[in-house]
This record gives C-alpha cells, sequence and structure tokens, in this order.
C-alpha cells in the first residue's frame, strides 16, 4: 500500500513538471520504479520511528519531528500543499 502511494505521490509532481520538461511519463514511471525500494524502506523507517515516539523515546520522537519538519520545509519550497495522502506541488 505504501508504495502505490508513494509512487500515486510522486508521479502527480513529476506529471505537472513535464510540460516544462522532455521527459515521457513512461520515462518518469521507471524512475521511480527505480526508487521504490528506498521509499518503502524510508516510510518504514518512519513508522517504526513514529511507533516508538508513541511509547515514549524521546530520540525517536525527535528523529520523527525532524523527518516531518524537512517534508514540510521541502513542500513550502516547492509551492506544495499537503491534501489527505496526496502531496501536490504547483
Amino acid at each position: 500500500m505504501f508504495a502505490s502511494s508513494a509512487k500515486a505521490d510522486i508521479l502527480d509532481g513529476l506529471q505537472q513538471e513535464l510540460n516544462n520538461t522532455n521527459v515521457t511519463i513512461g520515462e518518469a514511471e521507471r524512475e521511480i520504479e527505480k526508487l521504490q525500494p528506498e521509499i518503502q524502506k524510508q516510510r518504514q523507517y518512519e513508522v517504526q520511528l513514529y511507533n516508538a515516539c508513541i511509547r515514549g523515546n524521546q530520540y525517536a520522537c525527535k528523529k520523527y519531528q525532524n523527518i516531518q519538519r524537512k517534508k514540510q520545509n521541502w513542500m513550502e519550497q516547492n509551492n506544495c500543499r499537503y491534501r489527505t495522502s496526496l502531496n501536490r506541488c504547483k
């Protein structure tokens, strides 16, 4: 589920960038497929941090908050808005 959600999120952002590039959707999809193992690993790591934070691990809480802050900063810098589970960039 995470992998398909990540693919949808990335494809959505890439599709909006296609007007300014010579990249085809097929090329973008192939690049995303190459990234799937890393995307899934990162999401699993975030879930582990979140669960450890809930159990009271302050180090995990700080790590998780830093990751979320970096994501938020990236979204703001790239004119994105957060809507349900999809990141959409202008």
